[in-house]
């Protein structure tokens, strides 16, 4: 079982803009940012488990996946690598393994 976490924001990273020759651009940006994460495992069948969430990723966050994963089981789980985020070096972790 693979797995992977990612995140989304409503403002573009990169801004740019025209403006004539000696004129600032300015770019109008939304006062209301917000985001929201995912995690998500796939197995080798190609079922697909995911989970979205408004916090950053913590190791709370991977545990509270990973219980979701193994109560949906019907077997034993394999959860690879999710990558080297850094949830994954915390002492709940330390303490779960």
């Amino acid at each position: 079982m693979g797995g992977d976490e990612t995140g989304v924001r409503n403002d573009c990273q990169q801004s740019r803009d025209y403006a004539p020759r000696g004129k600032t651009p300015v770019v109008a940006i939304n006062a209301k940012r917000f985001s929201l994460n995912m995690i998500s495992a796939i197995n080798n069948k190609g079922l697909l488990r995911f989970m979205m969430y408004e916090s950053t990723m913590t190791a709370g966050v991977l545990l509270k996946f990973m219980k979701r994963l193994i109560k949906d089981a019907d077997r034993k789980l394999f959860a690879g690598h999710f990558e080297s985020a850094p949830c994954n070096f915390g002492a709940a972790m330390a303490r779960k393994r």
